[in-house]
């Protein structure tokens, strides 16, 4: 990309002015641009030109339960993104996006060096900070998993290292493994919640709430219950859903899936196994998405919708188009009363895909919005948001042995 860039520059020092389009080039967070470009995102963009999809960063890996989107108090939204794989950088980034469409260059909020992958969720406080709830392996000289929910400032002035507080800490023996289950973490009025698996005793779903007294934090709560016999410990990923004003929902499992809930008294129920994946649960029902046979033509499989009733009663089932063959859709998100899912799509190039949102009492999601691939490499997973009447989606692809962070907004259809 850098020998395009003295080829062009070439042609101008003789005279020549080649049109070299919106955003003809890679570049560094400090250029070298052309004149009448800037740098955005990683890609020299024309001044004045409209956004388009941006490629913030190109990382070695980032995990699928690893993009957070929180609003931003002035307007746009800031994306989370844990990168634990790409040599040197492990550690959490801040991404500032614009409702316009501008993404900004990956800031570091929380860095770890070389260890282990950190497992992350990251939620909103209303003192604006993030509350980062994370799990790590042990040192080479220690022996315990260690959960910890730290607060750190959103957005610190440029220059300055964002401030960071402990809220919660607590270890629990390490069994194992390769790398830290998934957890997840909800967040409201003083109050974090978070859903972690505990691998001993042969393995328990634990829920546990920490709340504001004044200016310090402590545990309040804590809910256990057995993993059903097809999750196992070191698999046992968690999502954490507010399926209502008081009540919540979480999904435990890897590859077979498991849901509980949270009552208004504090009691979780025992999870029971949900045949698919649970995308999201609300108001008592909830929204799986179904694979059928994969299609080694096309690379990909045909997915469907199922719509359950408390009780696990299936009311309702739609098509829902095609996944290619690595893509993993995560978790929907939430917005308004409802959720929003991505990526769907019925041609497995993706070439565009749409943003559906799912209310309770809807067989499937309904497209409110749709992205613009300027990249043909395969999505391995995404996650939208929305504010300001805009969509924003963040998504990564491979990229040869790297994966692509790409991000771009859309405007929401139907006012939503």
């Amino acid at each position: 990309m850098r020998r395009a860039w003295l080829a062009a520059a070439s042609l101008l020092a003789s005279g020549c002015v080649p049109e070299l389009g919106d955003a003809p080039f890679a570049c560094g967070s400090a250029g070298p641009c052309p004149e009448g470009y800037t740098c955005q995102a990683t890609v020299c963009m024309r001044e004045g030109a409209a956004p388009g999809p941006a490629r913030p960063a190109r990382v070695t890996w980032i995990n699928a339960a690893e993009l957070h989107w929180v609003e931003r108090a002035g307007g746009g939204a800031a994306l989370v993104v844990n990168d634990g794989f790409s040599p040197d950088a492990h550690g959490l980034y801040e991404i500032l996006v614009s409702p316009d469409g501008e993404v900004g260059a990956p800031r570091l909020l929380f860095g770890y060096g070389d260890e282990m992958p950190i497992a992350s969720s990251v939620v909103a406080l209303d003192d604006s900070r993030y509350a980062v709830a994370m799990l790590r392996f042990p040192r080479v000289d220690e022996d315990a998993m260690t959960l910890e929910v730290l607060a750190v400032d959103r957005e610190p002035p440029e220059g300055t290292s964002p401030g960071v507080e402990s809220l919660h800490r607590e270890q629990e023996r390490f069994l194992g493994g390769v790398e830290p289950p998934y957890i997840g973490a909800v967040a409201r009025r003083g109050m974090i919640d978070v859903a972690w698996t505990r691998p001993s005793e042969g393995g328990r779903l634990e829920v546990l709430r920490i709340e504001r007294s004044g200016s310090v934090w402590s545990r309040t709560m804590a809910m256990r219950q057995p993993l059903p016999d097809e999750i196992l410990p070191l698999s046992g990923d968690c999502t954490l859903w507010r399926s209502s004003e008081d009540e919540l929902s979480v999904r435990v499992g890897f590859e077979s899936f498991a849901v509980g809930h949270v009552d208004t008294s504090g009691a979780l129920s025992p999870p029971l196994r949900v045949e698919g994946v649970p995308l999201y649960a609300l108001g008592g029902e909830m929204l799986v998405m179904r694979r059928g046979a994969y299609d080694e033509r096309s690379r990909s499989y045909p997915v469907s919708f199922a719509h359950l009733g408390a009780d696990g009663q299936v009311l309702g089932e739609a098509p829902g188009g095609v996944l290619q063959a690595a893509m993993e859709p995560f978790t929907g998100t939430p917005h308004a009363q409802g959720a929003l899912v991505t990526p769907l799509a019925a041609d497995a190039s993706f070439t565009t895909f749409d943003v559906g949102f799912w209310t309770p009492g809807a067989a499937a999601p309904v497209p409110v919005a749709r992205v613009e691939r300027t990249s043909t490499n395969e999505i391995y997973s995404a996650r939208a948001f929305a504010a300001d009447g805009k969509a924003y989606v963040a998504w990564t692809e491979f990229h040869e042995s790297l994966m692509d962070l790409w991000v771009s907004t859309a405007s929401l259809e139907g006012g939503l």
